[in-house]
């Protein structure tokens, strides 16, 4: 298999999730991961069963809906912000570098 392209969140998720549009994933996965923030709902692996019944229990329930919606949205913002992801990446690198203090 080939790692090309590979991201853990995948953007289609990311565009939904941006536009209130709650996600449904698998746990133990990345973007289980997301959603420990909010913004969905996480069903075991392989269980057709499960993901029916959350699909079902979000579609009969508009304000959990719009609730987890609003969620997904907040969450995308917070986790895809450019200013933070800079300041993780530039964390990161004075970790991995052994860098302290002010120094760069």
């Amino acid at each position: 298999s080939s790692l090309y392209a590979k991201v853990d969140y995948p953007y289609a998720l990311l565009e939904a999730m941006s536009l209130a549009v709650p996600a449904i994933v698998c746990q133990d996965t990345p973007p289980a991961e997301l959603l420990s923030q909010g913004g969905g709902l996480v069903v075991p692996r392989q269980a057709a069963s499960s993901l029916a019944s959350a699909m079902i229990t979000l579609l009969k329930n508009e304000q959990r809906l719009a609730a987890l919606g609003e969620k997904a949205r907040d969450t995308v913002a917070n986790v895809c912000d450019p200013e933070r992801i800079a300041i993780l990446h530039h964390q990161l690198h004075h970790d991995v570098l052994g860098v302290r203090g002010g120094e760069s």
